[in-house]
């Protein structure tokens, strides 16, 4: 009776941590991980611990987190739960690849998968790889990524990991937009909403609303973008986790700034630096200032953009990534054509088309050649400006890149 009454108490525990109550579910599984060590359950400390680690993973340091997994990977080696263990090695695997130790992390992986898939163990599997996706995107492995995913889903399928499947399907939708898969990234968004309803996270529905954000942004319909983004925050507030709210205000914040919206980009932007801030992320929190300096170029205020800009660009140089520099590229281009200097924004933005060009992204790509467009028509380069809209119709328009199509139109009328 003492076993099935403090397992019951480590479900109710879980439960509570995947409504996004994660602070109550952290006091409940640490008081019940103490007493099952009292009471020597060192099958059921371990899984208490187990549970710990996502919770942790998010509210507390990577010392911490580590620590409890270790032990939750002692815990199920001596109580012989090899599912445990699986789970345990995976989760320590996702703590190394955040010490940067990336190729450790995947060849741990790497054992945690031989393990599931030779115990037969359907659900262990579609975990494993599911988290072997966020290891191959951490180490920028496309290939991998590409040949994982497919599998993972159908493992998580099988077993009925319908949060994890949720999650996974979300993550999925960037890399089909960027690729402009959009018939992929359609579908798995529809098959996350269906799941969303079932699941119960108000986290995990706000980022399946930012990912119908993302494709709306990419087919170019910016008013059904804005209220998927808004549904995404209001969804990140009622669920108290401020990382939700500020990575969507921030978002929310660079489409204002593409809509010449300027009162309502500053304002959010200043809204999602507040809680980047709060919540430690002071690289997020710097990135969003692009959208003041953009606000402020855009109020005619050079000084105040020049100085977030320099702040910015310090930050490229120590970063010294691609990503990186796409971003103070797109950021200047902005700001350029903001104060109108045309001539800078046409060649910043050249510069940003050559760097997305050697990326398999083809929505990057035909993103920066809408921005081009634009510059162009700035400048008054009207042959330049009717050629690229004559190169860039016809995929626009096989793609179903609505949005698009009616800017660039818009351009050469």
């Amino acid at each position: 009776a003492v076993v099935l009454g403090q397992r019951a108490a480590r479900v109710h525990a879980e439960a509570i941590g995947r409504l996004d109550r994660r602070e109550e579910a952290r006091r409940e599984l640490t008081t019940i991980a103490t007493r099952n060590l009292s009471l020597r359950l060192t099958r059921e400390t371990a899984a208490a611990q187990l549970a710990l680690g996502p919770i942790l993973t998010r509210v507390a340091s990577r010392e911490e987190t580590r620590s409890a997994l270790e032990a939750a990977l002692a815990g199920s080696i001596q109580a012989g739960d090899k599912r445990g263990e699986i789970l345990a090695r995976v989760q320590l695997a996702l703590v190394m690849a955040k010490e940067r130790k990336i190729a450790e992390a995947i060849r741990a992986s790497d054992v945690a998968l031989a393990d599931a898939r030779a115990i037969g163990d359907r659900w262990s599997e579609g975990y494993v790889l599911a988290q072997r996706l966020t290891l191959f995107n951490w180490a920028d492995d496309d290939a991998a990524t590409r040949a994982t995913l497919e599998p993972a889903l159908a493992a998580l399928r099988e077993s009925g990991n319908r949060r994890l499947l949720m999650g996974t399907l979300t993550n999925a939708v960037v890399p089909a937009i960027e690729a402009l898969d959009l018939e992929h990234a359609e579908a798995y968004i529809v098959e996350a909403e269906g799941l969303a309803h079932r699941v119960g996270s108000q986290v995990g529905s706000a980022y399946v609303d930012g990912a119908r954000a993302y494709l709306e942004l990419t087919r170019g319909d910016f008013d059904l973008a804005r209220k998927s983004f808004l549904a995404a925050i209001e969804k990140g507030r009622r669920a108290g986790v401020p990382r939700v709210t500020a990575d969507y205000l921030s978002e929310l914040a660079w489409l204002e700034l593409v809509e010449d919206r300027p009162d309502l980009a500053a304002k959010y932007a200043q809204e999602a630096i507040a809680q980047f801030n709060a919540i430690g992320d002071t690289r997020m929190a710097l990135n969003t200032e692009g959208v003041l300096a953009g606000t402020d170029a855009r109020r005619g205020d050079k000084a105040s953009a020049e100085r977030r800009l320099a702040k910015l660009r310090s930050a490229a140089a120590k970063d010294n990534s691609d990503s990186s520099r796409l971003n103070l590229l797109t950021i200047e281009a902005r700001v350029a054509a903001a104060t109108g200097d045309w001539r800078r924004a046409i060649d910043l933005r050249r510069q940003a088309l050559r760097l997305v060009s050697g990326w398999d992204a083809r929505g990057l790509v035909i993103s920066q050649q809408l921005y081009l467009a634009e510059a162009l028509h700035g400048a008054g380069e009207r042959r330049a400006l009717e050629a690229l809209v004559a190169e860039m119709l016809p995929e626009v328009e096989q793609r179903g890149l609505r949005g698009v199509a009616r800017r660039l139109r818009a351009l050469v009328s």
